[in-house]
């Protein structure tokens, strides 16, 4: 059975992936007007400010370790977020949301190569089984191939599955996840920055969906559901954080439905079904973890 610690870390990422769900087509909408990197620069930056004025003293106190931890994953964030954003332009909303969460069969074998935890064919297989439910509710099987916007949606995945287990193993060496937050968003905001001014991309032009687009991704995608992910990981093993997030996929093929209008079939039923299964899968006769990382 698992404690109160890790029900409340459950249900933090439970509603960071309910946030990161509509994420899909709210990325969708910034991307009306502006390009990727300018998307990335007010996202991140905007964020950064925000979290820094809610939590400005325990981030002027944080230790060199926090800022470290931030600064690394800011980096995988940034690679991570560009190629979703960049594969976004080339294909839909539904068919990303499958596509990147991919890292929910990843996350395993890099916790594992890493040390950090054991690979256990429970976790595997509820991998599988969560990517299996994913599939039906996102894909056109009679259609599916492997197009560049693809490629960049798998890009993602892995990319993300490894600051999955880095978040992981910086707050259980010590790392603080509020200033961890911060100075992640912050770096990747920077970096956004440097490529959209090389790169020659517009920051001014901002049409109203696009606005529209860039709150959401500012407030909650990015101040509130990174909070989440960062604070909770400090209870639960990195494979089961990304079983729990995965489900962003359903809320994202959700929110596809409401703004896009696509259809609600038997298979998102089943699909929905199945990413619900591999999480009881793997919470079923799981002890409390205890992440071994070295420094």
């Amino acid at each position: 059975m698992r404690d109160k610690k890790e029900r409340i870390s459950i249900l933090m990422l439970f509603i960071a992936a309910v946030i990161w769900g509509g994420g899909f087509v709210a990325g969708k909408l910034a991307l009306d007007s502006l390009r990727p990197f300018s998307v990335l620069s007010y996202r991140f930056l905007l964020s950064s400010c925000l979290t820094f004025v809610v939590f400005h003293r325990r981030i002027l106190g944080s230790r060199s370790l926090s800022i470290k931890a931030g600064i690394a994953i800011g980096l995988t964030q940034f690679l991570a977020i560009s190629s979703q954003l960049t594969g976004l332009q080339y294909t839909t909303s539904a068919k990303q949301s499958f596509l990147c969460t991919a890292y929910v069969v990843i996350v395993p074998f890099i916790a594992f190569l890493t040390g950090s935890e054991k690979l256990t064919l429970k976790a595997v297989l509820a991998g599988l089984l969560s990517l299996s439910g994913i599939g039906l509710i996102s894909l056109n099987t009679s259609s599916f191939s492997i197009a560049p916007g693809d490629w960049l949606s798998l890009g993602f995945a892995l990319v993300f599955a490894i600051q999955i287990v880095l978040v992981r193993w910086f707050v259980t060496l010590g790392a603080d996840p509020v200033a961890l937050t911060f100075f992640q968003q912050l770096t990747a905001g920077f970096l956004a920055l440097i490529m959209a001014t090389i790169t020659g991309c517009s920051l001014t032009t901002i049409s109203t969906t696009t606005f529209l687009g860039l709150f959401y991704l500012v407030v909650l995608n990015t101040f509130v559901a990174f909070l989440l992910q960062n604070v909770a990981q400090k209870n639960i093993a990195g494979t089961t954080a990304a079983l729990i997030i995965s489900l962003q996929s359903v809320f994202g093929f959700l929110s596809s439905v409401v703004v896009f209008h696509e259809h609600l079939t038997v298979r998102f039923a089943i699909g929905g079904l199945l990413c619900f299964l591999a999480i009881v899968m793997d919470s079923v006769g799981t002890e409390k973890q205890k992440s071994t990382p070295e420094a």
